[in-house]
């Protein structure tokens, strides 16, 4: 109806219940997945017209429990639907190249280091993540005093992750719609 194009195991002119189907809608909106008495039900992928793909289960028509998003640029998202709202995190841009074996190791030698273990007390100690941040970021004597690594672009990454964490996270408590 209403030039949607239906794909699935039909029985006497209707969808099989609990059928694997294909819905497509003139929008360009498209669902592939599992439907129970004409509802999204079970796993699914909902795909928005400009191709950004949602995957999770749904429940009565809704996304449920884990959601992953693939947005235009192919980055992913993932968060948890809520009832009336979900809310999705970039996957973390410090993360992305680590594979399974990194930092799997242990160190060969050991050596004692007292100012080391004095920055690892204070930071146990400091309790925002703003103290925590700028002893994170902190230069070492050893470091070279002409490098700036804050106009690196991985410290940028962070600050342009850190500020969209921020956004979501205000915007949630104030139960206000995310929008990009």
């Amino acid at each position: 109806e209403d030039n949607q194009v239906y794909e699935g195991e039909w029985v006497d002119d209707k969808l099989v219940d609990e059928g694997t189907v294909a819905i497509s809608f003139p929008t360009g909106v498209k669902f592939r997945g599992v439907i129970t008495k004409d509802k999204y039900s079970g796993p699914g992928i909902y795909s928005f017209d400009n191709l950004m793909e949602i995957s999770c289960a749904f429940m009565d028509n809704k996304p449920t429990g884990r959601i992953t998003l693939f947005d235009l640029e192919g980055k992913m998202w993932t968060g948890i639907a809520q009832e009336d709202h979900a809310v999705l995190l970039r996957e973390n841009v410090f993360f992305v190249n680590i594979n399974e074996t990194e930092g799997m190791g242990k160190l060969k030698s050991s050596h004692e280091d007292k100012e080391f273990e004095r920055r690892k007390a204070q930071m146990r100690a400091s309790g925002t993540a703003s103290e925590r941040k700028s002893d994170v970021f902190a230069k070492s004597t050893k470091t070279r005093y002409d490098i700036d690594f804050k106009e690196s672009k991985w410290y940028q990454r962070y600050l342009r992750y850190q500020t969209m964490v921020e956004a979501i996270a205000s915007k949630s408590r104030q139960n206000l719609e995310l929008t990009a």
